[in-house]
């Protein structure tokens, strides 16, 4: 046994090869993702020294879910007998060296306090990690894979979730995106790996896989890439999804741009519009758009949940700072104070703006003249103010029902990028029409 290749997949053979610390594992369904990585770690523990964490978001009892999983994958490479297997360990006889299962979510509470303590750790799992949403638990627990003298990984196991929402794409992909294709059944589906240099990303589809799937379930699953093929790109090519489903914008419709690129010298206007937050999880959300024949270009976006005495300060500096001409302030709610005390403070025309009508049907009505006339940036920060709108923009659906589902569901960016667009359109007719 041992660390050895044993895989005819190239693909997976980079589980054995790599020196990277951290491995990622997309696909869809049947890619193999999960057998390939319980017999690496199966075959890892022959090399002495290795503690391998083990774990899934949540996880009822490991002795009822993983083990019997675990204990599959020994029986298969015939090595059961060389180890001892409890309620929650898998320890390698001849090394000493183990495996610990656990969920990070448990019915006691979160387990990161316990887990980042845990000695002797040089592997860490994440299964089913598209369940992951806590980024400071994640770290606090990677910091403290360490060992020295000795290979350090940390394994994600990642189906198909939104990229927007996950703060490991935003930490290991974004920046670093790599289009790949593959064709089948006529069509080009698209997905997106990594080249970040700390990251070996492997990504798999069932396609690969053909050979272990039963014929009736490939049948129907071929089906589905004729019938269905966004159904089919989604589940089965199983890459990073970009774009909600029924969202109202996607990212390959929005014009994009870079500052780097961008001629300040033609800008015929800069205004803004300003939509102040009314309620404890709202936004100020106020894009800046600057006019260049009847193209309007978002340069920067101001985004924060900070109080009044916060925001006005800083929105007047960004006044200055973007030789902002026009500020419209919606003065619904608080925003007529708002709107009074910003007043005071720029040093540019306001405009008072009062909503009225149905927001959602609004931004529906004006979505497709924000594709049309609108350019965003494509350099923006992670985490910037300009990220979270952006992410806010792309989580908005046509379905206003499904929007409210949403446990944080706000409407603040596409709220004030529609409004933007309305003023424009009022103020420079002629450009749009």
């Amino acid at each position: 046994m041992g660390l050895t290749i044993h895989n005819s997949n190239k693909d997976f053979q980079k589980l054995y090869t790599t020196d990277k610390i951290y491995i990622v594992l997309t696909g869809g369904r049947a890619s193999r993702k999960t057998y390939e990585v319980h017999e690496f770690i199966a075959r890892l523990t022959y090399e002495k020294g290795h503690g391998v964490l083990f774990t899934r978001y949540t996880m009822v009892t490991a002795e009822k879910s993983i083990i019997p999983e675990f204990k599959g994958t020994l029986q298969r490479l015939g090595v059961e007998s060389d180890f001892h297997i409890t309620k929650t360990h898998i320890i390698n006889k001849r090394t000493k060296s183990f495996i610990f299962f656990t969920g990070i979510k448990t019915s006691s509470g979160d387990q990161t306090g316990n887990l980042k303590s845990l000695p002797g750790i040089t592997t860490w799992v994440i299964e089913e990690a598209e369940d992951y949403k806590d980024a400071q638990g994640f770290r606090d627990i990677d910091d403290s894979i360490r060992k020295d003298g000795i290979q350090n990984r940390v394994i994600w196991v990642q189906n198909p979730s939104y990229a927007d929402e996950s703060f490991f794409y935003q930490r290991f992909f974004k920046g670093h995106e790599v289009y790949n294709t593959v064709t089948y059944k006529g069509r080009e589906y698209e997905y997106v790996t990594t080249s970040h240099p700390d990251v070996e990303n492997i990504h798999t589809t069932y396609l690969c896989n053909r050979e272990n799937i039963n014929k009736r379930k490939l049948d129907q699953w071929d089906q589905i890439a004729i019938d269905d093929p966004e159904l089919f790109q989604h589940k089965y090519i199983g890459g990073w999804l970009m774009n909600k489903e029924g969202a109202v914008w996607q990212k390959k419709q929005l014009k994009r741009f870079s500052l780097k690129d961008f001629n300040y010298n033609n800008i015929e206007a800069v205004i803004a519009f300003n939509d102040p937050a009314d309620r404890g999880t709202d936004s100020v959300s106020m894009p800046i758009g600057c006019l260049i024949k009847d193209r309007i270009y978002i340069t920067e976006w101001y985004f924060s949940t900070d109080i009044m005495e916060v925001t006005i300060p800083e929105i007047s500096f960004l006044q200055k700072k973007h030789n902002i001409g026009k500020i419209a302030v919606e003065t619904n709610g608080v925003g007529g104070r708002y709107a009074e005390s910003l007043g005071n403070s720029i040093g540019c025309t306001l405009i008072p703006v009062s909503a009225s009508g149905n927001k959602h049907q609004k931004i529906i009505s004006n979505a497709g003249f924000i594709r049309l006339y609108f350019v965003f940036r494509d350099d923006y920060e992670p985490n910037s103010m300009y990220d979270k709108a952006m992410r806010e923009l792309f989580a908005y659906n046509k379905d206003e029902k499904i929007n409210r589902k949403e446990t944080m569901y706000n409407d603040d960016a596409p709220d004030s990028i529609t409004s933007l667009w309305l003023l424009y359109s009022d103020l420079h007719h002629s450009r749009f029409h």
